[in-house]
């Protein structure tokens, strides 16, 4: 068997004007690109982030633009636990924006994973640590909008 590791990198703390491939360089030298399944970090503003507050982008386009090209995700925390469908509609425009294969959003509030599901198949679904899952019946539900 072969051991296929990857790793998830954060983004905190990278201001936006940074370039990502000089962040990455700096930050994590020993781990090539290739290795890089994803970087963890805000977008852009919007109402969905939960937890810490939103100072500004971590994530800029042309940021973006350097990852997709090298074959690396983007993981959203929209951890914000209270969502009303009117709040999902007003982010729409962000969630089209990068809705393509390999990103992830990682989220605590189950209507909005459900929501998300439903509209951007494409999206990875991951339960935020914020959700605080204790029992297995709470696992099992998590996995609706996870799988």
């Amino acid at each position: 068997m072969i051991n296929k590791i990857v790793y998830t990198i954060s983004a905190r703390g990278k201001k936006e004007n940074q370039p990502i491939e000089k962040y990455l360089r700096k930050f994590f030298p020993g781990i090539p690109f290739q290795k890089i399944d994803s970087v963890f970090g805000f977008v852009e503003a919007s109402s969905l982030y939960g937890g810490r507050p939103f100072t500004g982008r971590q994530i800029s386009d042309k940021d973006y633009v350097f990852l997709k090209k090298n074959n690396i995700g983007i993981r959203i925390p929209f951890t914000n636990h209270f969502i009303t469908e009117s709040e999902y509609q007003k982010n729409k425009k962000i969630l089209d924006k990068y809705h393509n294969k390999g990103n992830s959003l990682i989220v605590t509030n189950d209507d909005l994973a459900h929501w998300i599901k439903r509209d951007y198949p494409l999206y990875q679904i991951e339960a935020s640590l914020l959700k605080e899952v204790k029992t297995n019946e709470e696992i099992n539900n998590c996995l609706l909008y996870t799988s």
